[in-house]
């Protein structure tokens, strides 16, 4: 029987959460507590992950941090998120109604997963919740009419091969659960170290 892994992941106001399941449980958190506003909204530095690896899983975040391709362009902002904390807002390319694969628009974030001990690994799942609110309100102060995407996707990537994909996902005004169930998917399963890159659109 392969290792289980679980991902947790709050999207659009972003708070993330990932969990390795086998033995014992490795997790990898993004929780955004250390979303800071300021003149540096291109920086998505202080998004780091918080790792706890187990002697049968080790993770690893590509360049340390979530990003968005052309920053300077994607920017981010701070939101409450709904159990009080910080959260990450992002923008969107509302020009368009369609998803658009490899959007420069997408949070990215990629985790390099090693089985040890000779042990197969599957990653099972990916859950996360996403707000679009119609009235944007940022920590920093300031709030207005925002004009929220209704759709999202969800795409995964290995060695720059869709292995998962699920788009014109509805989102709306409030918190919302979205679970992604990847058993018996075909690239989800490993023996060896290898890399998933996650992007998030919003469209």
């Amino acid at each position: 029987m392969s290792n289980t892994i679980n991902l947790v992941l709050v999207l659009f106001y972003l708070l993330f959460t990932i969990q390795l399941r086998a033995t014992e449980l490795a997790t990898l958190v993004f929780d955004l507590n250390e979303c800071v506003e300021g003149e540096e909204l291109d920086d998505y530095t202080e998004f780091r992950a918080e790792i706890n690896n187990t002697a049968e899983i080790q993770l690893e975040v590509v360049n340390d941090n979530l990003f968005r391709n052309n920053p300077s362009l994607n920017q981010h902002s701070c939101a409450p998120s709904f159990d009080g904390t910080a959260a990450m807002c992002v923008s969107y390319d509302d020009s368009s109604c369609s998803f658009n694969p490899d959007d420069d628009t997408a949070v990215r974030f990629g985790v390099v997963v090693t089985p040890l001990n000779n042990q197969a690994v599957t990653l099972s799942s990916l859950s996360f919740f996403d707000l679009a609110p119609t009235e944007f309100i940022w920590i920093g102060g300031g709030s207005g009419i925002n004009n929220p995407p209704t759709l999202m996707s969800a795409r995964v990537l290995v060695d720059d091969e869709v292995i998962f994909l699920r788009d014109d996902v509805s989102i709306s005004d409030e918190w919302t659960l979205q679970e992604y169930d990847f058993e018996g998917i075909e690239g989800f399963t490993i023996t060896q170290s290898t890399v998933f890159d996650f992007e998030l659109t919003a469209y």
